[in-house]
């Protein structure tokens, strides 16, 4: 069985002031033609989005790509409003994504 071979979790507060925990994952890379893919799976970000997979020539690549996408849907949560925070029990410790590399252009 596949297994992801990343996964961050995070809380979430919606612009609505509602709380969701957040699950986001990526997938081995995997053939495809001349290039490499690898899936993406979101849960409990806003806007709800189901990304496409992300390609690249090699395997390095399609994965630096897929966690440059995932700071892009962390940020875009973020300019809408929302807030994102480590999912921590006690206090609430907001969460950047600076730790992820940044889109490209």
């Amino acid at each position: 069985m596949e297994t992801p071979i990343a996964t961050k979790r995070l809380t979430a507060q919606w612009t609505d002031g509602t709380r969701h925990d957040v699950c986001v994952q990526i997938w081995p890379p995997t053939p495809d033609g001349r290039m490499f893919r690898c899936r993406i799976t979101t849960k409990g970000l806003q806007p709800e989005y189901d990304p496409p997979s992300i390609g690249g020539f090699d395997e390095m690549q399609a994965i630096t790509l897929s966690l440059s996408f995932v700071r892009f849907l962390f940020e875009e949560h973020l300019r809408q409003g929302g807030s994102l925070y480590y999912p921590s029990p006690e206090s609430d410790v907001p969460y950047s994504p600076h730790d992820l590399p940044p889109a490209t252009s």
